[in-house]
């Protein structure tokens, strides 16, 4: 059988298991990833959008576990809600549904529980075989799981529940209840070998992904996942050494690929590099998602124009080229150009929410039925990596590949919209010229039919009387001319007299407008000034004052007013920027003694100090149980120099470089 034939580099989609053999530049991150995994029960790996967590997962880190054959995994991905959609569970449920049997004893007991536990447990019972399970292994992926907090909240709570039941439940307590009840009346409801494989505990591990801006959401699992923080592992960008690996290796691999190998010049590279770090401003700073559109354009060019060695001149300009990327690939499509356009109006109001910048997946029923898009554009769209699609609850559901996408795509959103206006603005001038010409071209017509006219009148009276009867009618055709001008005259002036008087009547009725709007809005701004200072928010009220100068004509006492309320809304600013220095530290526990220290600080500022003392105490708290840990751990590991050293004491030592525990286990193990 053929092999199928490849891409270098994935482009806008994330790497896929079987892309293994190209995904280079994150060895180290797969090992240490692997190895957290293996240890816990739950993991938290979280990086900024584009640096390539789904990526990791599923060309690193699965493919790693896939080795050691005591692993199976099912990953699960939400999408953005949308009304409409099935909630968190309906759709795990979907994913889960493959490892149901038909027929199995759980039924006998509750029948299509349906749980997250319930498909977990068929996965193990359908193994039947208690020795050859001790060591197996389902590990659920949980992707991009920000998506999760855009459901109505009942749906999240629904879903953390069953979570919960997942992680912590050997055998939830409905099932052991009804089992009994059931059991009194029929006592061979089960097997002893079904009986013992009930109870044979569940070896799960949930590995959750996460963009970092959306981390402080997942405190609203913590009433049910209280530890789901504990354990993280933080995807940092590609170091300038990791990104030319990524860029360099794929392109001299053997294999089925679209394009021969080649090779990057010197020039080449320093382009490329200098765009991925701005300059060299941000080095080791490189997202995964700009460099792989960027590469997949070169691979593009080396097919189209069979090069053997890429130069700088077969990539400039670097900076459009996310953009240019999207433009080109609508304008290449095989299509009318009003279906380009339908085409780029579903993308860019369909798929993108511009208030939050945000992705959306639609059904590929709404896409054709709201914007008229044919199946076959969808698919090109999908296998040239704009957009991606999945199965959801028999459905197909399409969104565009990538965040990073959204800011390049609005900015030719942008740009369309800026350039259709200028177009509309053309053709309303043309219209006006159109009409002004045609009115031109009927008075002269107009004109030289009156000549026509006046010349056969003249013709038909004979030589003879010629030179009077024009004489005449000039005379009697001025005169009508005179008093039509008398006429219109008269009228010119009474119009512009009425005009006067109306804009007179405007001008009044505006000055009286804007009065009232200037003393409604000055009362509503001072209004919900009063509402902040009532609630002590001293900032929030000098800012709303501020606002309200556009409004009145009294600006020395406003001035005063402000003045004076800038002298005490010197603690509240001061504790903000405090506590919200202390919530950033707070995030990485290498930097909790800062983050306490400072809610200490503005736990003494007179503002708020209550609130501020509990999150100190709770910091304080979790910094203590945290180094409780790692003491306890390190001195359990101690005969394991190295597992003692990386995993605890290390660690622990970030916490806390003085603590003289871990110092004294770290010189022992040195000696």
């Amino acid at each position: 059988m053929t092999a199928k034939i490849q891409n270098r580099y994935p482009g806008t989609q994330s790497f896929s298991s079987d892309q293994r053999s190209i995904f280079f530049g994150r060895d180290e991150d797969i090992v240490r990833l692997t190895e957290m995994i293996e240890l816990e029960k739950m993991v938290l790996v979280y990086a900024k959008s584009g640096i390539g967590k789904t990526s990791l997962i599923n060309a690193g880190v699965l493919p790693s576990l896939a080795q050691k054959n005591y692993y199976t995994f099912q990953s699960i991905r939400f999408g953005a809600y949308v009304d409409g959609m099935p909630s968190p569970n309906k759709l795990a449920e979907a994913t889960l549904l493959k490892m149901r049997q038909e027929q199995n004893y759980l039924d006998k007991i509750i029948h299509a529980d349906n749980s997250l536990w319930y498909f977990a447990k068929m996965w193990q019972l359908s193994r039947q075989n208690i020795e050859n399970q001790q060591n197996e292994t389902l590990l659920l992926i949980l992707d991009q799981f920000e998506e999760l907090f855009t459901f109505p909240t009942e749906q999240v709570n629904k879903f953390k529940q069953d979570l919960a039941e997942l992680l912590f439940t050997n055998v939830p307590q409905r099932f052991i209840d009804e089992k009994e009840f059931l059991q009194d009346i029929k006592p061979d409801l089960l097997t002893p070998q079904e009986e013992k494989l009930l109870f044979m505990p569940l070896k799960v591990k949930i590995l959750f992904a996460i963009r970092n801006d959306r981390m402080s959401q997942l405190n609203k699992m913590s009433d049910y996942i209280p530890r789901i923080l504990l354990k993280h592992y933080e995807l940092a960008p590609l170091t300038d050494a990791q990104a030319l690996d990524a860029i360099r290796k794929p392109a001299q691999l053997d294999g089925n690929f679209a394009t021969q190998k080649f090779t990057y010049d010197d020039t080449a590279l320093e382009s490329i590099m200098s765009f991925l770090t701005k300059e060299k401003t941000q080095s080791d700073n490189i997202e995964s998602f700009q460099l792989q559109i960027l590469c997949s354009v070169v691979e593009r060019r080396v097919k189209e124009q069979k090069i053997s060695t890429i130069h700088a001149k077969h990539i400039e300009p670097v900076k459009d080229i996310y953009q240019n990327f999207y433009v080109t690939l609508i304008d290449s499509l095989p299509i009318e150009d009003h279906k380009k356009l339908e085409t780029r109006v579903m993308i860019e109001n369909g798929l993108i929410e511009e208030a939050t910048k945000r992705r959306l997946q639609l059904a590929k029923e709404q896409l054709g039925q709201k914007f008229k898009i044919q199946s076959d554009i969808l698919e090109r769209l999908v296998n040239e990596r704009l957009l991606r699609t999945e199965e959801r609850d028999n459905f197909q559901v399409y969104e565009l590949a990538h965040d990073t996408l959204v800011e390049p795509i609005l900015e030719a959103k942008k740009q369309r919209e800026e350039k259709e206006e200028e177009q509309e603005q053309i053709r309303i001038k043309n219209e006006e010229l159109r009409l002004a010409n045609e009115k031109a071209e009927k008075e002269r017509l107009e004109r030289e039919k009156e000549a026509k006219r006046q010349r056969k009148v003249i013709l038909m009276v004979g030589s003879v009387a010629v030179i009077a009867i024009v004489a005449l009618i000039f005379a009697v055709i001025l005169y009508f001319d005179a008093q039509n001008a008398k006429e219109d005259a008269i009228t010119a002036q009474k119009d512009a007299e009425n005009q006067k008087n109306i804009a007179l009547k405007k001008e009044v009725e505006a000055t009286e407008a804007l009065n009232k709007l200037k003393s409604s809005e000055f009362k509503r701004i001072t209004g919900e000034a009063n509402q902040f200072l009532a609630a002590k928010n001293f900032a929030d009220a000098v800012e709303k004052l501020n606002e309200a100068y556009l409004w009145t004509d009294d600006s020395l006492a406003l001035t005063a007013r402000i003045d004076s309320l800038r002298k005490i809304a010197g603690s509240e600013i001061n504790f903000k920027q405090y506590t919200q220095k202390a919530t950033e530290l707070e995030r990485s526990e290498k930097t909790w003694l800062e983050a306490i220290d400072l809610y200490d600080k503005a736990s003494k500022l007179g503002y708020d100090d209550k609130s501020a003392l509990n999150k100190k105490n709770a910091l304080q708290s979790s910094y203590n149980q945290r180094l409780k840990y790692y003491q306890t751990k390190a001195q359990e590991y101690l005969n394991n120099k190295e597992a003692a050293l990386g995993m605890f004491i290390n660690p622990g030592l970030l916490l806390c470089p003085n603590d003289p525990v871990l110092l004294k286990l770290k010189k022992e193990i040195q000696k």
